[in-house]
């Protein structure tokens, strides 16, 4: 796949994304994907929570995470 085209905006001074924890992340996407949200990447594992970031309004990246409840 192609680079992603805004990872420039990870360069930048101050937030580059917004995080968001949800109780279960394949509802949420259901839910989104429904209205036409894009995904930017497919879901991934990372430490102890699956993620997966989205553009959101005006650009802004938001990050939908879900964090493994059974390691306390």
């Amino acid at each position: 796949p192609l680079p992603d085209p805004a990872i420039r905006n990870l360069t930048k001074l101050g937030f580059n994304h917004v995080c968001f924890a949800v109780d279960d992340l394949e509802v949420e996407l259901t839910r989104l994907k429904a209205k036409g949200v894009q995904l930017r990447n497919e879901v991934m594992a990372f430490h102890d929570r699956k993620l997966v970031f989205l553009s959101g309004p005006e650009g802004i990246t938001v990050e939908l995470a879900e964090w493994d409840r059974s390691r306390g």
